[in-house]
């Protein structure tokens, strides 16, 4: 431990962490928060294992650990992948019952139970477990208010092990980046409830960290929110406009250019993709993107809108009409050699009643991701990162961008106005859904 805690390679803000991390020194109500990349969710998941690591040492085992995020998912990607890369076979995934226990891993001898807040029966599982010890939760601006005080109140009951007197019981440990000013989580951190440990750029220590804050700066340049939230870890309001990274002389291409050919952007492509707004009280928006391969391991692809289409109080008969004669055409042009693997419908979720049509017609399609948070930080990223390019052609497209904008929100949320903005929908659902399933 001393060999660890004493190493120059860690920040002082990391070491206080890694040390107190389960003392009542740190505090018992705890939310870790600062700009992207910073090292706090890394120096938790630090902390926590060589807490469980004294605790085994002290012969205390079997106790009830919860690390919670906004998926299941989230939480094996941003906290358990850490503990696994830090201690080894100490940390592994047990859902086995042979100690008459359920749970879902072991760190040092301790049940640990892995819990995503928006999955199916996550308060079901909170529910079964007695006697929470702690609960690590990555992400905590992403639940509600409701869910943090439902977890809140799961930290209660007699705990059946006598820790010493400087050790910490029925803990909460939270880190999250900065949201909107109106977040209602600031209230509990202004009321005291919330112990708040501020994190900087000059905590950071990880090898590369330099490169990664210059792609950041090139990211968000034009979005002085995100550049104050994630890069300076400021509390900040959504700028007006969604998209003001989007540059006409940049992120448009010409169709009549004399260095563009739509045949051989066909020809080129790697991927086509039909993103699909279904409108019953508005209208159906639908995109046609064409995806190209990355130049290079270290490049991403890079996407091109090249058409466009609304249709007005159209039955979904009729709207499955259209895109299959717009996937039949995709499969039939040459250029690229398109098929069905390459080729991908993403249609907005809701739509039932469009869904069954497609199916009836033997037209395959796949749920969007509605994430909307995530969807519209991916488009926002590959605009600023001039990855994304549309057509000029497509001009009820460029003109929602200028008029895609955030909500006035007293509820600490961004929220999009929901007005004229079916193409940007379909862009989205087609763009973000396929960066995530072709990562």
């Amino acid at each position: 431990m001393n060999a660890i805690t004493n190493n120059s390679s860690f920040s002082d803000r990391q070491l206080y962490t890694i040390k107190t991390f389960g003392l009542k020194s740190a505090g018992k109500h705890v939310l870790h928060c600062g700009c992207f990349g910073c090292g706090k969710t890394y120096s938790l998941c630090f902390g926590f294992g060589f807490y469980c690591c004294k605790l085994q040492s002290m012969g205390i085992v079997g106790l009830n650990f919860v690390l919670l995020g906004k998926t299941q998912q989230a939480v094996k990607k941003n906290m358990c992948n850490e503990l696994s890369k830090l201690f080894g076979n100490d940390f592994k995934y047990d859902s086995s019952r042979k100690d008459g226990i359920v749970k879902d891993a072991t760190l040092f001898g301790q049940n640990i139970y892995i819990i995503g807040l928006n999955d199916k029966s996550s308060e079901e599982k909170f529910r079964g477990i007695s006697d929470i010890m702690g609960i690590l939760h990555d992400e905590a601006v992403l639940c509600t208010e409701d869910q943090f005080n439902f977890i809140l109140g799961r930290l209660r009951g007699e705990l059946s092990v006598e820790l010493p007197n400087e050790y910490e019981t029925q803990w909460y440990y939270g880190s999250t980046n900065p949201d909107s000013p109106a977040h209602w989580i600031l209230k509990d951190i202004r009321s005291g409830f919330l112990k708040y440990v501020k994190w900087y750029r000059r905590d950071v220590r990880w090898k590369g960290s330099l490169e990664y804050y210059d792609m950041l700066t090139k990211k968000y340049r034009g979005n002085e929110t995100y550049t104050l939230r994630y890069l300076e870890g400021q509390w900040v309001s959504s700028d007006k406009i969604v998209y003001p990274m989007f540059v006409e002389s940049k992120n448009v291409i010409k169709s009549d250019s004399e260095q563009f050919n739509l045949e051989s952007a066909y020809k080129n492509a790697s991927r086509a993709i039909i993103g699909l707004d279904y409108g019953s009280n508005h209208p159906t928006a639908i995109v046609t993107v064409l995806e190209f391969d990355p130049t290079n391991e270290e490049s991403n692809s890079v996407y091109l809108v090249v058409d466009e289409q609304k249709l007005t109080n159209t039955a979904p008969s009729d709207i499955v009409r259209v895109v299959t004669n717009k996937y039949n055409s995709l499969l039939n042009k040459r250029f690229g050699g398109l098929s069905d693997r390459t080729l991908k419908i993403y249609i907005d979720p809701s739509s039932k009643a469009l869904k069954d049509e497609l199916t009836k017609a033997k037209i395959p399609y796949t749920n969007a991701m509605n994430e909307h948070k995530d969807g519209i930080e991916t488009i926002q990223s590959l605009f600023s990162l001039e990855l994304l390019f549309i057509l000029d052609t497509c001009t009820e497209l460029i003109n929602e961008i200028y008029g895609y904008k955030w909500k006035d929100t007293t509820n600490g949320k961004d929220e999009v106005v929901k007005i004229v903005d079916d193409l940007c929908d379909a862009m989205r659902y087609a763009i973000y859904t396929d960066s995530q399933l072709h990562m």
